[in-house]
């Protein structure tokens, strides 16, 4: 929540009403805004049994420049944001006790796929890239609203295509946040970067 509204909540619930259908949960409909919160990181969690919300700070997450590191941790087809995230919180603590904020878990087959809690982005030249959902990636609510300032190609590669690359990650909750390293090494800054948190948001 920004000053008590929803960003992007019309493709939030676009998302959730797609994984309803397939995932044969009844969809809500409308969520209700928590009343009397000006800022925070809602989290809605839908079940047979209904609706239920709860409230996490937002300075959990953080806006500065993050250092990544490649996660041990196999990634597995994740197209619905479940609470079935094991595997992505180990991957996480994994990162902390390395000294890194997050960690890029890869395919079985070892393609980039996804970080615990972010969604991977790298130039290309001119070009936008992004692990492809074939690849079982959740299909983001940041990486939709990316692609309707930029257009976005989807890639299936490993690790060693990120070398040299200037990267950046994003979620629904921060936004656009650059990342400074990846695997110890400095990642080259690119202003387009920059250009995105500044409208992602607009």
């Amino acid at each position: 929540m920004v000053d008590g509204r929803l960003p992007l909540g019309h493709l939030h619930l676009a998302r959730l009403a797609h994984s309803c259908r397939a995932l044969q949960v009844p969809f809500p409909g409308a969520l209700d805004v928590p009343a009397g919160i000006a800022d925070g990181i809602v989290r809605y969690q839908i079940s047979d049994a209904g609706v239920s919300s709860s409230l996490r700070d937002p300075t959990e997450s953080p806006h500065r420049p993050l250092s990544l590191i490649l996660s041990g941790v196999v990634h597995r087809p994740y197209p619905h944001k479940t609470t079935d995230r094991g595997r992505f919180d180990d991957a996480r603590a994994r990162a902390r006790v390395a000294g890194a904020d997050d960690a890029i878990l890869l395919t079985l087959e070892g393609r980039v796929a996804e970080c615990a809690i972010w969604t991977v982005f790298w130039w290309e030249g001119e070009q936008l890239a992004t692990p492809a959902l074939e690849l079982g990636i959740l299909p983001g609510v940041a990486r939709v609203r990316l692609g309707q300032l930029v257009p976005i190609e989807e890639r299936k590669v490993e690790p060693a295509a990120l070398a040299g690359r200037s990267l950046f990650v994003a979620n629904a909750a921060r936004g656009v946040v650059s990342v400074a390293t990846l695997e110890g090494r400095p990642v080259p800054d690119d202003g387009r970067t920059a250009e995105l948190v500044a409208r992602f948001w607009d």
